[in-house]
């Protein structure tokens, strides 16, 4: 009664949500019956936050207070075992986690780079490849099953994924397919250049063709869609193009001093980055719609990116991605011949 009582404007802000959680853990109420009770309010919070029906509220409150609440008791630790627990946040630093834009953008470069006895047009896929899953904020499996057709200046439609080397019409989660991810405008400027690359190689990019083709290096990869006649990637190739492709480039761009910490970034990380970047600026409800996640999973996840929103307001994802692109733009052009401009920031 005394919460339903307050000024909805209030909820804007986490002291209200953490004063109530508190409340509710003085009152005695179990942890599910907590855990549940939190969960309706902040999904009633980004719904206002989202709507126009309620000007009243622009964030919701319960995900800048998301900080986790545990016991620190010994006794209480992994099982009773008096031993810490080793989660994500002890063994991996958030640097490699989720990829800042600038290191993303330091790794797509060092792929554009990888052209050693090998076609350049393999390089560019791979840049392309990173561009458009941190765009995105999709999974790996997302990013294979991607045809054209689904591309559009304003978003991209997840219809289909490529899971154990097959076309399948069912994603992770019931709700990560047949949902439209938001298109950045630097990512639409990737994929066209994508595109045209890939056709004045001598390769199809129908609409029905899938925007990174299993078979770029010879006929005889990858898997034929008989009904279309696009060819996406093998279970082998969907799972070796990290080891190969992505894992090096990491490690070379944490030779470095300021990317050290990336060490050890996945490919997952470059959603888990794009996902960060966007919390920053959009309502969390939106954020999970797109991306196939849920509000319990970025609230569990990403305090973090909620709590520097907070701190320094909200700047959209595009012009991060871009600033971050044209500050290495710049370095590159400083410190490579003219001729390696050109590979990387072609005409």
């Amino acid at each position: 009664m005394r919460l339903a009582a307050l000024p909805v404007v209030l909820f804007n802000e986490p002291h209200e949500p953490r004063r109530w959680r508190e409340e509710m853990r003085a009152a005695g109420l179990g942890k599910s019956r907590r855990d549940e009770a939190w969960k309706v309010l902040s999904a009633i919070l980004s719904w206002a936050a989202s709507s126009h029906l309620i000007p009243e509220v622009s964030t919701n409150g319960c995900l800048l207070a998301g900080e986790r609440i545990r016991s620190h008791r010994r006794s209480n630790r992994s099982g009773q075992t008096g031993r810490g627990s080793t989660g994500r946040r002890a063994n991996c630093q958030v640097a490699a986690w989720a990829l800042a834009p600038q290191a993303v953008e330091a790794v797509r470069s060092r792929m554009l780079l990888r052209t050693n006895e090998r076609d350049p047009i393999l390089a560019l896929r791979d840049a392309t490849v990173v561009s458009t899953q941190y765009g995105l904020s999709a999974r790996n499996q997302e990013i294979w099953g991607l045809r054209w057709e689904r591309l559009q200046e304003e978003y991209a439609e997840i219809l289909q994924v490529i899971s154990w080397g097959e076309l399948d019409d069912y994603g992770k989660t019931n709700k990560t397919i047949e949902r439209r991810a938001s298109m950045p405008p630097l990512l639409w400027t990737d994929l066209q250049r994508w595109r045209a690359a890939l056709r004045a190689w001598g390769h199809p990019a129908r609409d029905v063709d899938f925007v990174f083709p299993g078979d770029l290096g010879g006929a005889r990869w990858g898997v034929l869609d008989e009904v279309t006649g696009a060819v996406h990637l093998t279970r082998n190739q969907c799972q070796k193009w990290c080891g190969k492709f992505f894992t090096p480039a990491v490690r070379k761009v944490a030779e470095r001093d300021e990317f050290r910490a990336i060490r050890g970034a996945t490919p997952y990380s470059l959603r888990r980055g794009g996902i960060s970047v966007r919390l920053r600026a959009e309502d969390a409800q939106i954020v999970a719609r797109e991306c196939g996640t849920s509000l319990e999973m970025l609230d569990r996840h990403y305090a973090f990116a909620m709590d520097d929103l907070r701190r320094y307001g909200p700047r959209p994802f595009n012009e991060v991605w871009s600033a971050a692109r044209n500050a290495r733009r710049t370095a590159v052009d400083r410190a490579r011949p003219s001729r390696s401009k050109e590979l990387l920031w072609p005409k």
